[in-house]
């Protein structure tokens, strides 16, 4: 009897499995899932529809806090004094907007998304400023692109779900992504970066405060870096680090689970 009721179970499972591994080639197959050129998980159908285009004083913002469940998130220079905001998706309802205390607030949910995101419309949202602009900007993609130009006076706090990231320029920069690969051309002065599952390449690092780099299943690529001890460690990959210095005041700590470490 034990043994029929164990071969209930197995077969029960092996249904489950099997049922999984349909869903997930039906969403292969129509788009919600793609692995070309990267992470795009649930990407939908792309709206082309602006719900919302508005330009703000420059001086009267220096924080952006985004929220957005499916889309991308794009940040673009601009040589115009001004911040332009430009939200796509179905309707109005779907983008909550608010400037107060200078802080430029917008959250967006989709309030057609259906079961795995089966037939769902993607919202972006867009933000146009100068590169000059000083302040922070707050990200929160659950699902979807982060593409952020030249922003060399700004602080970044982003947590991604699913994703690709690309940075032109910052100065300062938090990083927390899930599922999704990390591109950042410079960073300026100090960055955090958390990675789960992808990998992360920096063009240059000039850091002037303590950093830290982790990622569970990734490569980490470093391709220039400034005067700084690299105290690094890959339990299960490659670890070269072709330039260190013990001596200097500033370290970069560098953790990597499963993937190998380049630092040129």
């Amino acid at each position: 009897m034990k043994s029929k009721g164990l071969i209930v179970i197995l077969i029960i499972l092996l249904v489950i499995v099997i049922a999984l591994l349909i869903g997930f080639l039906v969403l292969c197959l129509n788009g919600t899932i793609s692995f070309n050129g990267g992470f795009k998980i649930f990407s939908g159908k792309k709206s082309d529809n602006i719900i919302y285009n508005e330009q703000y004083n420059i001086k009267n913002v220096n924080t952006i806090n985004l929220s957005q469940t499916a889309g991308d998130i794009i940040f673009e220079n601009i040589d115009e004094n001004v911040l332009k905001v430009e939200v796509y998706g179905e309707t109005k309802d779907d983008a909550q907007i608010s400037l107060e205390n200078n802080e430029l607030k917008i959250e967006y949910k989709n309030t057609n998304s259906g079961f795995f995101n089966f037939n769902s419309v993607r919202g972006d949202i867009k933000i146009f400023a100068p590169s000059s602009f000083v302040g922070k900007i707050r990200i929160k993609n659950d699902a979807g692109e982060t593409k952020i130009q030249n922003f060399e006076n700004t602080d970044i706090d982003l947590d991604c779900d699913a994703g690709n990231v690309k940075i032109d320029k910052v100065k300062n920069v938090n990083v927390k992504c899930d599922a999704g690969n990390v591109e950042i051309g410079t960073i300026l002065n100090q960055c955090n970066m958390k990675m789960n599952c992808g990998n992360l390449k920096v063009d240059e690092m000039n850091l002037n405060a303590d950093s830290n780099v982790e990622a569970d299943m990734g490569n980490i690529r470093i391709k220039r870096i400034n005067d700084v001890y690299v105290d690094a460690k890959a339990d299960l990959g490659r670890c070269n680090i072709g330039k260190s210095v013990r001596s200097s005041s500033v370290t970069l700590r560098v953790d990597c689970d499963m993937g190998n470490i380049d630092i040129e």
